[in-house]
């Protein structure tokens, strides 16, 4: 499970997140490779390493999703064009209205959100979060560029499907993120 512990095991939480607990084996690896083999491993300064690895990722991940919800409300309210949002920096005649600006900070501000960044075991959040804007950054660019939608209805039918297998708390919710995009891009 999530924790390490087989899901067969009576004290298992069966919570079976792949892609996150793959990521914090990774960190976790990294961080001991980083510890001389001649010295002995200092287990509670490896555990704090280990957790500063751990929220210096959550940042990293919380900033791109806080960039996703920028750029599809670009995209969404303010009908930017994909390509011309994701120059924001080198165009400059795109400005951002303050409402989308607004929305953005509410998003990257929120408890719900921010909170998930201080606490390693919301990381499984961070990561859903994430993977459903992009899947909606991408189906709003599908939109965009397939005036028929069809492509566009085969990558949320791919985006929908595949949410389950990265991580369980997105797919409830990806198919309703997914279907709302389509709807405003039309």
């Amino acid at each position: 499970d999530y924790w390490g512990t087989p899901l067969a095991s009576p004290r298992s939480n069966l919570s079976w997140r792949p892609a996150t607990s793959a990521v914090l084996r990774v960190v976790v690896s990294a961080v001991r490779s980083l510890v001389p083999r001649d010295q002995p491993a200092n287990e509670s300064a490896l555990r704090a390493h280990v957790a500063v690895a751990v929220h210096a990722l959550a940042c990293v991940v919380h900033a791109f999703a806080c960039v996703m919800v920028l750029l599809l409300l670009l995209v969404l309210v303010q009908r930017v064009p994909l390509h011309r949002s994701l120059h924001l920096l080198t165009y400059r005649e795109v400005t951002v209205e303050p409402a989308v600006l607004v929305s953005a900070c509410i998003f990257a501000l929120h408890p719900v959100h921010s909170e998930s960044v201080c606490y390693a075991a919301a990381s499984a959040d961070l990561f859903a979060s994430a993977f459903a804007l992009l899947a909606a950054l991408i189906l709003a660019w599908a939109c965009e560029s397939d005036p028929t939608h069809t492509e566009a209805r085969t990558r949320q039918t791919h985006a929908t499907r595949s949410a389950p297998t990265v991580q369980r708390v997105c797919a409830v919710t990806l198919s309703a993120v997914c279907t709302l995009v389509a709807m405003l891009c039309k």
